[in-house]
């Protein structure tokens, strides 16, 4: 394995429109680091954006990232 370190920054925020209505931020993100089977580092990023007319809309798109995420460590 090499000795790479990944450094990442990220973040899902609230748009001016759910602002303005008081919303909140319905849009999700994920940062994993893993390792491949040629035994390389690997940075998988996922995001997905809320549906804003949804009930619920910021739980779908945060279980999206984290199932997405479990379908490719398989």
């Amino acid at each position: 394995m090499t000795d790479a370190a990944w450094r990442y920054v990220y973040t899902s925020v609230r748009g001016t429109g759910h602002l303005d209505i008081n919303l909140p931020c319905q849009d999700a993100s994920l940062v994993h680091q893993a390792i491949n089977s040629a035994d390389e580092p690997l940075l998988v990023l996922l995001a997905s954006d809320g549906a804003g007319s949804a009930a619920r809309s910021e739980e779908g798109s945060q279980l999206v990232c984290e199932e997405a995420l479990k379908l490719l460590e398989y």
